[in-house]
């Protein structure tokens, strides 16, 4: 199927549909870095033709099988699971410099909602909830995009080749493995 044409220039720079495998692979490394284990993560090559639940279109997404499961990991580890969440903006404004429109907040979004939350966060409620500021877990969620880049890269590389645009968390956790760390680190 072709691109919609709105959709590649999303970004006039790079087009938005890298801008979209470099952001899901991100949460898919994240996610096996702390070990969340999920279905797949898949880049629809037409976001129209998957419209996400009351809202636009969406470019892809991380399938963690169920809501409960997903929810589950964030109310677990929180902190744990705002760095995956933000590491798909993360990453684009590593690689790239810019993020989508809607990147950051709608995975923002999504965690919050995950954990009850959803109007009148302070710095002092998220600090109650993760142990530090969201400041810091955004630095922190940094550094781990720099840790893993490389199999960020290779993970958004090899979901642009699959004839699905999906891979599954064991084709995930096998190309982070054999990235140049060598591990999954965290």
């Amino acid at each position: 199927m072709v691109t919609p044409l709105w959709f590649e220039f999303a970004c006039p720079r790079h087009g938005g549909p890298a801008h979209v495998r470099i952001h899901e692979a991100a949460h898919a490394v994240l996610a096996v870095a702390f070990g969340f284990v999920f279905e797949n993560v898949v880049v629809h090559n037409d976001p129209e033709d998957r419209p996400a639940p009351g809202s636009g279109v969406y470019g892809g997404g991380v399938d963690y099988g169920t809501l409960d499961r997903r929810a589950r990991f964030s109310r677990d580890k929180p902190r744990d699971a705002l760095m995956m969440y933000c590491a798909g903006a993360s990453a684009e404004h590593h690689f790239f410099g810019d993020t989508l429109p809607e990147s950051f907040d709608g995975d923002l979004t999504a965690w919050k909602s995950d954990l009850g939350l959803f109007e009148g966060q302070t710095e002092e409620s998220y600090r109650e909830l993760i142990g530090e500021s969201q400041k810091d877990t955004l630095r922190a969620t940094f550094g781990l995009i720099v840790t893993h880049e490389s199999a960020i890269r290779a993970v958004a590389d090899t979901l642009k080749l699959a004839p699905s645009g999906a891979l599954t968390f064991d084709e995930v956790h096998s190309i982070v493995a054999a990235t140049p760390t060598g591990s999954i680190e965290r």
